[in-house]
């Protein structure tokens, strides 16, 4: 589980560049620096400069923190179902299920640190609230506050995620209604506690907030659903299968007794709604249209509506090894494409950056390096889009390495995540080139296809 996420010879992605810059310039004061661009949810950045803390900068350290926020979502997850089924394989099963996120590669990468760290904390509450309804112990009610705040406040994609779980283990509970009603209030006033600091109060103490660039002037809620739908069915066939599997599961259950009518009719309308915890970001449009940030919260309905249906598999062998099996099958599939996927980006961008480096080491300081990208490739949000190609040279080899990325004229960008929001990427190359007096340094191989290198002098010496 450790070794999943813990791998720091990939590098960066994205923003990690940008941290590990940030680290190398200002060190942990970078953190206390950054809390007006992320005061909407306060403790999004503390894991990585913990991390970075640990390791002196670099990737070894955040690389680590991801891999024991996994190891607390594998422990967390056990101690969660294990009220629901006495069977210990499927315990492990859908422990893994979580801790692995088969449904959801993103997990895998340190950009997507402080949404696992929002994930442990609906793992954490989900026990707490299992245990809450079965013995009305008061003692359990700050876990049942405090662990999704805590999360949420990091990452607040589960908001929605965690009001429609409490609504089923509410209404599969055989509690007292006054207990179902505090599990379901306590839920929905820390969601919304969380979603009013981060929409409505921190932009009005920080204009800088992430969240203040990007709230929309007006929500049409017929419009997200829309936009959730259309970027599950065509961007997201994974979690539409796992969705459909768990479904005919419930049914299965349903038709065999093994849950009441009642119980396997919710857990269906659990499946039907999960679609809709993605609409914490309905006040981010563009964050709908991104199949990374929507299938995480349908993904943790999905895994809740899973582990409330364990314990119609207790009474049968076959059942509980067929459902164990099946679970198991599904998290190993998913984990090692998710694996595979940032595998190959990371690959494909530490080829560029060498390759640049090892050109732009033999030019003078003041002289520009242009790399023309001949694939189209280059340049999406997970392999380097503009300006982090710079961060990650300035990170691996020093201040002065700086090169400017851009795709020729004619040639198409195939950047299908940028194209998903839509975002603008690298610079046509004509601005860079054109009438001006550029020097080839020829072309260089990368997994893509090749790069041409051209030199620019400055204006003075151009000139002369």
């Amino acid at each position: 589980m450790f070794f999943i996420h813990f791998r720091p010879w990939q590098g960066g992605l994205l923003e990690d560049w940008g941290l590990a810059l940030a680290w190398e310039n200002e060190g942990i004061g970078g953190f206390a620096a950054r809390i007006p661009a992320t005061l909407g949810r306060p403790f999004e950045l503390l894991p990585h400069y913990v991390g970075m803390a640990l390791s002196g900068g670099g990737f070894v350290g955040p690389y680590a923190m991801l891999g024991l926020i996994a190891l607390a979502q594998l422990a967390a997850g056990l101690w969660a179902v294990a009220p629901l089924t006495r069977f210990r394989p499927l315990r492990w099963a859908a422990a893994l299920a979580i801790a692995v996120h088969p449904w959801w590669a993103p997990g895998d990468i340190l950009r997507f640190m402080p949404a696992q760290v929002a994930v442990l904390g609906v793992v954490v509450w989900f026990g707490a609230a299992l245990r809450f309804m079965d013995s009305g112990r008061r003692a359990l009610i700050p876990i049942l506050v405090v662990a999704p705040m805590l999360g949420l406040l990091t990452y607040q994609a589960p908001a929605a995620a965690l009001v429609l779980g409490a609504c089923l283990v509410a209404l599969m509970s055989t509690a007292a209604w006054r207990r179902r009603a505090v599990l379901v209030l306590l839920a929905s006033g820390t969601s919304l506690t969380v979603l009013v600091w981060s929409v409505v109060v921190a932009p009005r103490l920080s204009a800088a907030t992430y969240e203040s660039q990007l709230i929309a002037s007006s929500i049409d809620p017929a419009a997200s659903v829309r936009s959730i739908a259309r970027t599950i069915a065509l961007h997201s066939p994974w979690i539409a299968c796992m969705a459909a599997v768990i479904a005919l599961a419930v049914i299965g259950l349903g038709f065999s007794q093994r849950l009441s009518a009642t119980h396997a009719w919710l857990l269906l309308a659990g499946v039907a709604s999960a679609p809709l915890a993605a609409l914490t970001y309905a006040s981010q449009t563009l964050h709908l249209n991104d199949p990374e940030r929507v299938t995480l919260p349908v993904g943790i309905v999905l895994w809740l509506v899973l582990s409330r249906m364990l314990p119609g598999l207790n009474g049968d062998w076959a059942w509980r090894w067929l459902a164990t099996s099946l679970i198991l099958i599904g998290t190993v599939t998913g984990g090692l494409v998710g694996y595979g996927t940032w595998t190959s980006y990371a690959s494909a961008q530490e080829a560029l950056i060498h390759t640049v480096q090892t050109v732009r080491k033999g030019l003078p300081a003041d002289h520009q390096l242009v790399v023309v990208d001949e694939s189209g490739r280059f340049g999406d949000v997970y392999l380097l889009l503009p300006p982090h190609l710079n961060f990650a040279l300035d990170v691996e080899y020093g201040p002065g390495a700086d090169a400017t990325l851009c795709t020729p004229v004619g040639v198409q960008r195939r950047q299908p995540t940028a194209a998903l929001f839509p975002i603008s990427t690298t610079p046509d190359c004509s601005a860079l080139l054109d009438g001006v007096a550029a020097t080839p340094l020829g072309s260089r191989a990368t997994p893509y296809g090749a790069v041409d290198m051209y030199e620019l002098a400055p204006a003075s010496s151009a000139h002369s």
